[in-house]
C-alpha cells in the first residue's frame, strides 16, 4: 500500500506540473470538457468471507490537459443470514455503500490504451443487526471518511466508448463491511 501512495503523490506533482504548464500556454491550448458516465462489476469480499459483484455507478469529467474529476458510488449488497440450532435462532444483516469524489490524471500510452490514477475523498458507511432468540438484538453502525485511491488502465473501443479495469481503495473504512480494497471492470462512455 505504501508503493500506491507513493505513486499517487508523485501523479499529483505530475497533474499539477501538467496544469501549470496548460495554464501558462495560454489561449492556444483550451481546456475541453469531456464528461462521461459509466457502470463497474465491482469485487467485495467482506468481514464474514464472501465474495462477489457489485454495481459501481461513476461519472465524471475529463480535461484536454489528461486532467478531470470523477465522482462515483457503490451500494454494497444487503448481506442476510439465518441459522436454527434447535430452540436457539439466529438472524443477522449487513449493508453498507462506498462512494468517492477524486481528481483524475490520465496518461495516453497508445492511441487506444491509456492508463489513470485518481486521488481524493472516500466515504464508506456499514449497518449491522442481528437477534437472536428470546429477544436479544445486535446492531452496530460505522462510517469513515478517508484518503481515496485508484489506478486504472482503459481501452478505447470508439471515441466515446471505453473498457476498463481498476483497482481502488476506499481509506477511513467502516470496521465492519466491504473491505477498502476493490477490483473493477467496466464500461465508460462519453459525450
Amino acid at each position: 500500500m505504501k508503493a500506491l501512495h507513493a505513486a499517487l503523490i508523485a501523479l499529483a506533482a505530475t497533474a499539477a506540473g501538467a496544469v501549470q504548464a496548460q495554464t501558462q500556454a495560454g489561449p492556444e491550448a483550451p481546456w475541453t470538457p469531456h464528461p462521461y458516465v459509466g457502470i463497474d462489476a465491482t469485487h467485495t469480499s467482506d468481514a464474514m468471507v464472501r465474495h462477489g459483484f457489485v454495481p459501481k455507478l461513476f461519472g465524471g469529467v475529463d480535461f484536454a490537459n489528461n486532467v478531470g474529476i470523477e465522482a462515483g458510488y457503490v451500494a454494497l449488497d444487503t448481506y442476510h443470514t439465518h441459522s436454527d440450532f434447535g430452540d436457539y435462532n439466529y438472524d443477522a444483516t449487513e449493508k453498507g455503500y462506498n462512494a468517492y469524489v477524486a481528481g483524475k490524471y490520465t496518461w495516453a500510452l497508445s492511441p487506444r490504451i491509456a492508463a489513470y490514477a485518481k486521488l481524493g475523498l472516500g466515504r464508506s458507511e456499514r449497518e449491522f443487526d442481528s437477534s437472536y432468540t428470546g429477544g436479544n438484538t445486535y446492531r452496530s453502525k460505522g462510517s469513515g471518511n478517508g484518503l481515496y485511491e485508484g489506478i486504472g488502465l482503459q481501452y478505447k473501443l470508439t471515441e466515446n466508448v471505453a473498457l476498463k479495469a481498476e483497482y481502488e481503495h476506499y481509506g477511513g473504512g467502516a470496521a465492519s463491511g466491504a473491505k477498502p480494497g476493490m477490483w473493477s471492470l467496466g464500461v465508460k462512455v462519453g459525450f
